[in-house]
């Protein structure tokens, strides 16, 4: 998305959830809606921010931790890396962090260009278990 893209003197900093080869990953099915509810990297990196103290945790630091969580692809950072070194909360608010029990997501990761087929495949599990209870 940023590649050969974003200039380093723009004063901006992007992250992506993969490289431009990859697919990102879905997270966290709902069986009431049928749906994913959530992407691998966003997920990790909301997680991140609702654990971390923003106000002494850099970019730099956030990038990496949720880097380390997100297995399934890799995480891209593109711009003026000066940036890094800032707190997060210049970009995301000041807050006080409690401890927040996180659930591991890729426990049921799939590629978002696979999303719809695995809905239905869960649809059709869904449908053949009712059957058999009847």
């Amino acid at each position: 998305m940023f590649e050969n893209m974003l200039p380093n003197n723009l004063n901006v900093y992007a992250t992506t959830a993969v490289d431009s080869e990859e697919s990102s990953y879905t997270c966290y099915f709902d069986d009431k809606k049928d749906t994913y509810l959530g992407n691998s990297y966003s997920v990790h990196w909301m997680e991140d921010s609702d654990q971390e103290v923003l106000t002494t945790e850099t970019l730099q630091k956030q990038f990496k931790i949720v880097e380390k969580e997100t297995i399934e692809s890799h995480m891209q950072e593109f711009g003026d890396m000066s940036i890094v070194q800032l707190p997060v909360s210049e970009f995301q608010g000041r807050k006080d962090s409690k401890p927040v029990f996180v659930l591991k997501v890729e426990k049921d990761s799939v590629r978002s260009h696979d999303v719809h087929i695995e809905t239905v495949k869960r649809k059709l599990m869904k449908s053949n278990s009712e059957e058999r209870e009847r």
